[in-house]
């Protein structure tokens, strides 16, 4: 859950290395986002289905911790943000054409 988010944080600012504090910044954002803060009832874990978003939330965490090291060239929350919007993977998947079958 927090490997994409670590990831894609380092490279939209640049990050000259992954600290200790960083990792818990991805550690903390991701509880955040646990269910079960809400519901003890309720899965530890976000649904996979929200991976992008889990992402997001992490990697802005996690530079935003970057920056306070040091650990990058300054900058405010807005562009960090756009920094990791620009770098997320967009998937675009061409229409499916079902070709004729041939005998």
């Amino acid at each position: 859950y927090v490997f994409p988010g670590i990831g894609l944080a380092a490279v939209a600012v640049s990050a000259r290395r992954i600290s200790d504090t960083m990792l818990m910044a991805a550690a903390r954002a991701l509880s955040e986002l646990s269910p079960a803060r809400h519901d003890p009832k309720a899965n530890l874990l976000p649904p996979v289905t929200d991976a992008r978003e889990i992402s997001a939330r992490v990697a802005l965490a996690v530079a935003t911790q970057a920056c306070r090291e040091g650990l990058t060239d300054p900058m405010d929350e807005g562009e960090i943000l756009r920094r990791i919007e620009a770098k997320i993977w967009n998937p675009v998947f061409r229409p499916y054409r079902r070709k004729s079958q041939t005998p």
